[in-house]
């Protein structure tokens, strides 16, 4: 019996260690963020329907990180925007506070390392579940 009790123990530490190995979820915001992938640029229709450039929508364009690896987001119980846990992320719309689109616009289709904080959609500009309020963007080589 004890020797049951031995095995079945090393097993629970075995698979709890494997788990601790993954890499844990991330944070909305305030919490300060980094993701790693493909910087990409695309055009959505926007106001005033958000159906169809050729039917008279403005052209919306947002930047993106395709990212490297899959990722998943805690949800936080009593926050009204980023309550809800989210898996499988692959794409991340950035969102910049100054003149990026025009002083980053050289890292369009490089790997980049986008640091920032995480929200969820919410509204019809935004075109991925998960967004981040870029602080800092910079090329990895």
């Amino acid at each position: 019996m004890k020797r049951i009790i031995v095995i079945i123990a090393a097993v629970i530490m075995a698979v709890s260690s494997a788990g601790e190995a993954q890499s844990p979820c991330l944070q909305f915001e305030p919490a300060v963020e980094s993701i790693v992938g493909n910087l990409i640029r695309k055009t959505f229709p926007g106001p005033p329907n958000y159906e169809s450039i050729k039917e008279g929508d403005t052209p919306e364009t947002a930047w993106f990180v395709r990212l490297d690896d899959t990722l998943c987001m805690i949800g936080k119980p009593n926050d009204e925007l980023n309550s809800e846990n989210i898996n499988n992320i692959k794409f991340v719309q950035l969102v910049f506070l100054g003149n990026e689109y025009k002083t980053k616009k050289y890292l369009i289709g490089k790997k980049v390392k986008s640091t920032g904080t995480m929200f969820t959609a919410h509204t019809g500009h935004h075109h991925a579940k998960i967004l981040m309020k870029v602080h800092k963007l910079v090329e990895i080589k």
